[in-house]
């Protein structure tokens, strides 16, 4: 259990002399609550710890009564936050599409531009498909802007849709969705610039229409109109 002790130097009063020796004494009290601390050596103080003294202990908790508090330091014990792994975020991506786009039925979203790229995923600029040649857990983050109502669906290595990824719109609007994704060792069958790799992409399911619009924005900021975010997660 990771936790934090608040260190209390006390002094005695003249009354207890004999005891001097508990000006370098140290009492800690635990509180996790406790978020600031200054580094302290424990190895030049005696400690009494609070909780083990007893009645048959009487002298230490008399001067404790008696004492003055004359410092306070707060000593760390364990890890305050949990370290994360090497591998958290170090794989991760961002494509998008500025320009219209037809998607006819069946068929996957281009995307024109990839603002970041690190780690074991790749994409080639205005092409469809994601490489990822790292087995483990992603997150998607999926969003289009369209005119016609729609249906789409990320699908793995062509012909196996991502569980949950599916979305739509009855109306034209912006859509969004998220999931997450575990790929494995028998994911990893394309050829890729990272070697052998498992393809994902957004595919146009809309049932009973030909095509669907992402279509161009008429401000003067370019905006865009489809978009993929992904993020390794854990082996």
């Amino acid at each position: 259990m990771l936790s934090y002790f608040s260190i209390i130097v006390y002094k005695p009063p003249l009354l207890y002399n004999k005891y001097i020796s508990m000006e370098n004494t140290l009492v800690l009290f635990e509180d996790i609550s406790v978020n600031l601390f200054q580094p302290f050596d424990l190895s030049t103080c005696n400690l009494i710890d609070l909780s083990n003294l007893t009645i048959e202990n009487p002298i230490d908790n008399e001067v404790l009564q008696h004492s003055e508090c004359i410092k306070n330091y707060y000593y760390y014990v364990g890890n305050p936050t949990p370290t994360p792994s090497s591998g958290l975020c170090d794989t991760f991506l961002h494509i998008y599409h500025m320009n219209t786009q037809f998607v006819t039925q069946n068929t996957p979203v281009i995307f024109e531009s990839n603002q970041a790229i690190s780690g074991n995923c790749s994409h080639i600029p205005s092409s469809s498909q994601i490489f990822i040649s790292r087995t483990g857990w992603y997150s998607f983050y999926t969003h289009i802007q369209h005119i016609e109502h729609c249906q789409f669906a990320l699908f793995k290595n062509f012909s196996v849709i991502v569980p949950a990824s599916t979305f739509g719109s009855s109306i034209s609007s912006h859509i969004s969705n998220t999931c997450i994704l575990q790929i494995t060792a028998d994911d990893l069958i394309m050829e890729s610039p990272n070697g052998l790799s498992c393809v994902i992409e957004l595919i146009n399911t809309t049932p009973d229409i030909p095509y669907v619009t992402l279509p161009c924005s008429t401000y003067n900021n370019p905006q865009i109109n489809a978009s993929i975010s992904l993020f390794f997660l854990h082996n």
